[in-house]
């Protein structure tokens, strides 16, 4: 064996403190990578986790609302424990992506000790958990369910769906209560992490039978799993349906979404990084297959006593379950791309790490094993570090990521093509591709922003007009085309805009900040305040909002209030320079020379490496020395 049994409650703890510093290891995150996708519209932009009176609105609420609010466009995932548990975070973190990270990590950590808890308590072997906790632990293929925050859903829903199986275990050996209603509990939780823990009905089937080898027991441990998925599903189906997909996805997508399932098995011996640097990937993956399914049948044939067909039949069944969301999402994964979709192995890979494990603990020689052992971690190992080496920026990691899908029309290009590349000519292609008035919207938005960025308003209306004219609900565009209007003079229908945005999203922070914003260039500081207000009660991290309501108090002879919003911005935002520079350049707008020196000359050592406000001190002492006393 490469490593003593886990017998004494010493080395159990020993071995928990490796899993957690391989998984801290490998996981580390950047402090410089911020958002990523959904994280902006989950986390970055989500009233209702930042906001305690909108708390419940969790549990009444889907993942996505703070991104699709209207009826037009929906992606209606119910998940509230990822929700709270992100609720939790924001009080602890704020919009500092680092901790969110660092827990999925410890997550990731928690589920490869409860992997080992698992496998040990099935098959009464230490070094298989072992090695089973270890394999998992380092896959590859998790890369985007540890480092994408809401990659947590996957995390969460193996959590509880572990503690679950665990729980009906324990419970069918010490037939306690506790045990009973810790499984109940658990299933209950992993549906509401993430919907595809319905599965564990399946996976409770393949442990109990293969603990008890009794149809009878079995299907009485089943069945009240069954009621609670079944009465999941009808509930999930009336209130919060998933547009797509469903039960009878999985019929829908026939042949096509089962090649997809066999094929994407073989990511875990050559993740979508390998394939997409070796030219000969797919052949490599082939024979990696076959040659670990071929030593795998050897080793079984070798076993006089038939013990290791059942222990790989259970690894083989564990990975069939596991894979069944893939053959009912093939549409979606499609359009998600090769490399971000490796998250649906998450938790079906625990059979395949069992049958890694297997292989390990059955070879014939000592150095045979410790070769296999020790190339195989080397390998994944290898393959996770240089993922984690592209988690830098939002940008470079998109593009990372298109260039190995090689491919146009996934979650990468779009996304590319929405938030970074000022492409007309891919967001033409887009236009013509979306199939639906929503989407057609949504790129007709996308190309009204670059015009308007490129300063080219009437264009930048036309599109953003067509946008609204295609999804009356597209809040997004009625922002932008309020903003646009408002630059060019037209205040009156610019505020009609941003009102019927309000109107149709209350809870736009978004909206109220560009009211404050413009009834703040109007003077009307008074009505500016109110509209602030409104917008950090909803997002309480928009700076601009907090230093226009900070100056529209200051304006309004409000001074208290004016210090108590400036001292909570310094400590919020931890930018002083950031507050004084708005605060003197506002005084100078509004014509306030001599205040404007009052702030800036105690504080001008902030700002030696800053020519263009060491040159408004200038000028304002200029024009002040020119006023009356």
């Amino acid at each position: 064996m490469i490593f003593n049994p886990i017998d004494t409650r010493r080395s159990f703890w020993f071995l928990v403190t490796g899993l957690f510093v391989i998984s801290f290891l490998l996981y580390w995150p950047s402090p410089r990578m911020g958002f990523v996708l959904d994280d902006h519209y989950v986390i970055a932009q989500n009233a209702v986790i930042k906001n305690p009176s909108l708390y419940p609105k969790i549990l009444t609420g889907g993942l996505f609302d703070a991104a699709h609010r209207t009826p037009e466009s929906k992606l209606n995932y119910y998940r509230p424990v990822l929700t709270a548990s992100l609720a939790v975070d924001y009080q602890l973190w704020g919009t500092k992506t680092f901790g969110y990270r660092i827990v999925n990590a410890a997550l990731h950590a928690f589920n490869c000790v409860l992997v080992f808890a698992l496998i040990l308590l099935l098959f009464k072997s230490a070094p298989w958990a072992g090695f089973s906790s270890l394999i998992f632990c380092i896959l590859p293929t998790h890369e985007w369910v540890v480092r994408y925050i809401v990659g947590r859903g996957d995390l969460l829903q193996a959590s509880f769906s572990l503690l679950c199986l665990i729980g009906v275990l324990c419970h069918l050996k010490e037939t306690k209560r506790r045990w009973w209603y810790l499984s109940l509990v658990s299933f209950t939780l992993a549906v509401l992490s993430r919907e595809a823990a319905v599965l564990n009905v399946g996976f409770i089937f393949l442990i109990t039978y293969y603990s008890t080898r009794q149809f009878k027991r079995t299907f009485s441990i089943l069945s009240p799993f069954v009621i609670l998925a079944a009465a999941y599903y009808v509930l999930r189906a009336a209130t919060f349906p998933i547009a797509g997909e469903g039960l009878l996805s999985v019929v829908a997508a026939g042949g096509g979404g089962l090649v997809l399932a066999v094929s994407y098995v073989l990511h875990w011996l050559t993740p979508a990084l390998v394939l997409a640097v070796l030219p000969q990937g797919v052949f490599l993956a082939g024979v990696l297959g076959f040659c670990s399914l071929a030593l795998l049948v050897m080793i079984m044939r070798r076993d006089e006593n038939f013990s290791d067909v059942p222990i790989a039949g259970f690894g083989i069944l564990w990975i069939a379950v596991g894979l069944l969301p893939i053959v009912a999402t093939a549409r979606l994964i499609e359009r998600l791309g090769p490399v971000l979709s490796e998250h649906f192995l998450y938790f079906s890979s625990i059979g395949f790490a069992l049958l890694i494990a297997l292989i390990l603990e059955r070879m014939r020689t000592l150095w045979a094993r410790k070769l296999l052992f020790v190339g195989l971690v080397s390998y994944f190992l290898s393959i996770g570090l240089l993922n984690g080496s592209f988690w830098k920026d939002e940008q470079s990691l998109l593009t990372h990521v298109q260039m190995m899908e090689g491919r146009e029309f996934t979650v990468a290009y779009e996304q590319l093509a929405m938030r970074f590349d000022d492409d007309e000519t891919a967001v033409l292609g887009l236009i013509n591709r979306a199939s639906t008035f929503s989407n057609r919207s949504l790129w007709f938005k996308r190309l009204g922003n670059i015009y308007h960025r490129r300063g080219n308003s009437p264009a930048a209306i036309a599109a953003l007009e067509q946008a609204v004219q295609l999804n009356p609900s597209n809040i997004e565009a009625l922002n932008e085309l309020g903003v646009v209007h408002l630059e060019t003079g037209d205040q009156e229908r610019g505020l009609a805009y941003l009102a019927q945005s309000v109107k149709i999203d209350p809870q736009g922070a978004d909206a109220h900040r560009l009211i404050g914003t413009a009834f703040y260039a109007q003077g009307n500081f008074p009505s500016a305040i109110g509209a602030f207000q409104q917008a950090l009660a909803l997002d309480p991290d928009q700076l601009e909002s907090t230093l226009h309501l900070m100056m529209a108090y200051y304006f309004v002879n409000d001074q208290a209030a004016y210090v108590r919003t400036m001292e909570g911005a310094s400590v919020r935002f931890s930018d002083d320079r950031a507050v004084l520079r708005f605060v003197a350049q506002q005084l100078f707008i509004h014509g306030r020379f001599a205040e404007t020196v009052k702030i800036l000359k105690p504080t001008q050592q902030l700002f030696v490496h800053e020519p263009p406000m060491l040159a408004l001190l200038a000028e304002a002492e200029r024009r002040s020395a020119r006023l009356p006393n």
